[in-house]
């Protein structure tokens, strides 16, 4: 069996009956949703060929069953979402934070960015952004 054209017809499936399936049409667009917010591509189709390539994978074959067993209920997949949510929330926080003290011990040696290695790369500039977003709200 070709998996490959297994999931291509799988994923035009689950695309098409998304205006029929009430649930389904509200999870992939607050997915979608999610994914623009995140900066990444709206296209769904992607995504969910990368998830049933998961699938085939000899790991997730493992668990199947359970996790077939979970996803009967329409409740679990709504927790498992709001649970994700959540978590992400509260890792971005430490982040803020942790970027917060990194920042307050930096500015308490009379350092620079610069003066660290990688200071004038991508690294900097995330945390010079976050430096402004919290001058910002200290302000």
């Amino acid at each position: 069996m070709d998996q490959a054209a297994v999931l291509d017809r799988v994923v035009d499936r689950v695309v098409m009956l998304v205006m029929e399936d009430e649930f389904l049409h509200k999870w992939l667009v607050d997915y979608a949703y999610e994914q623009i917010q995140n900066g990444s591509s709206w296209d769904i189709r992607r995504n969910i060929h990368g998830l049933g390539q998961q699938i085939f994978q000899e790991d997730f074959k493992k668990f199947a069953p359970e996790i077939k067993e979970f996803l009967k209920e329409k409740e679990n997949i709504t927790s498992l979402q709001t649970m994700v949510r959540e978590r992400k929330s509260e890792i971005v926080q430490l982040a803020k934070e942790l970027g917060t003290h990194a920042n307050t011990i930096r500015v308490s040696n009379g350092l620079e960015w610069t003066d660290f290695a990688g200071g004038s790369g991508p690294l900097q500039k995330f945390l010079a952004y976050w430096e402004i977003k919290i001058n910002l709200f200290q302000s």
